[in-house]
């Protein structure tokens, strides 16, 4: 195990910018799957493929959620799947402040004038990448 820690240490040690904190620094992802097969909570991706393949690629092609180490092994909660499908509209509803009226015919919003300027800043911008890929 000591033979681990100390193999970690100089990794991070030569993937991070020299500090006097660099060793407690760790990358999010590898670090909780290590931690999660250890434990015996690493997703079991074979097993979602066979029963869910639509949930098994939102999960594997996903944002990486802390629940989904909670789909499989101690700690198991039957919760989980449905937050981790549900995750993206908890991030989107603080938000949503005011709903924005659209007028019945048409699907513009009462303030058009803005969807022009968006509509320029999105070509400034598309003008700027073809000048700069010249």
């Amino acid at each position: 195990m000591w033979e681990d820690v100390k193999c970690q240490d100089a990794i991070n040690a030569s993937n991070l910018i020299p500090s006097q904190h660099y060793s407690s620094l760790v990358k999010y992802l590898p670090y909780m799957d290590e931690l999660a097969k250890l434990i015996g909570c690493y997703p079991d991706f074979r097993t979602l493929l066979r029963t869910d393949p639509v949930f098994a690629f939102k999960l594997w092609a996903g944002p990486v959620y802390p629940y989904s180490y909670r789909l499989f092994g101690p700690g198991q909660w039957t919760g989980a799947r449905d937050a981790i499908l549900t995750a993206m509209d908890r991030v989107r509803t603080p938000f949503q402040t005011r709903p924005l009226s659209v007028a019945l015919g048409n699907k513009t919003s009462q303030c058009p004038r803005y969807n022009h300027i968006a509509y320029a800043v999105i070509l400034l911008l598309v003008i700027l990448t073809a000048v700069i890929l010249r």
